[in-house]
């Protein structure tokens, strides 16, 4: 059998697989379906060319490099581009959605099909949870990637997060990094007004 790359990932692999099956049948379909059930981590019966059965099947607890990244694209909300995390819905096409933005809609944002009734992906969910989640302050500076159930919790106290003004008593909308508090408090700024005798 002839090696697999490990540049085709999980999910292109195992498209690959089924490309194999049709195209040529017979052992050489075995062989391109047991190379890409290799490439997605998915042990085989020794001589036999068949996979194991789906309680034996676990995925690795270390991806490959690149496989995360891929796999996580899979979450995407195509609403908020945020992660859709435990549990997670479907539309009745199979579409996922987060829920901060399905309670908003009334029809899936990709086939506009109904969003009820409300149906649970399992299959999503076991994946989700053997895979790390970048921080949503990633594009701030945040190197963090956790598991979906620590990811709230780091996010309120992420260094990266937003700020907002700490002027006590103002009404400054402003909101920047922690590194821009001070400029902007020391700046000539909105967040409060100049008082002759105030002090300020």
């Amino acid at each position: 059998m002839s090696r697999p790359s490990s540049a085709g990932g999980g999910v292109g692999g195992l498209g690959a697989g089924k490309a194999g099956v049709g195209k040529h049948g017979g052992s050489g379909g075995a062989a391109s379906a047991a190379a890409a059930a290799a490439a997605a981590g998915v042990g085989a019966v020794a001589g036999s060319g068949s996979a194991l059965p789906a309680a034996a099947v676990t995925l690795p607890s270390t991806a490959l490099p690149g496989q995360s990244a891929e796999l996580t694209a899979l979450f995407e909300c195509p609403v908020c581009f945020d992660y859709v995390l435990p549990p997670i819905l479907q539309c009745q096409a199979g579409h996922l959605v987060c829920n901060q933005c399905r309670q908003k809609l009334s029809c899936c944002p990709t086939c506009r099909g109904p969003l009820t009734p409300s149906i649970r992906n399992l299959a999503m969910e076991k994946v989700a949870s053997t895979l790390p989640f970048p921080c949503k302050y990633a594009s701030a500076g945040c190197l963090l990637s956790l598991h979906h159930s620590e990811k709230p919790e780091h996010e309120e106290v992420c260094e990266f997060r937003p700020y907002t003004c700490p002027c006590p008593g103002a009404s400054c909308k402003w909101q920047g990094s922690l590194e821009a508090v001070m400029p902007h408090l020391i700046l000539p700024s909105t967040c409060y007004t100049y008082r002759p005798g105030s002090g300020l």
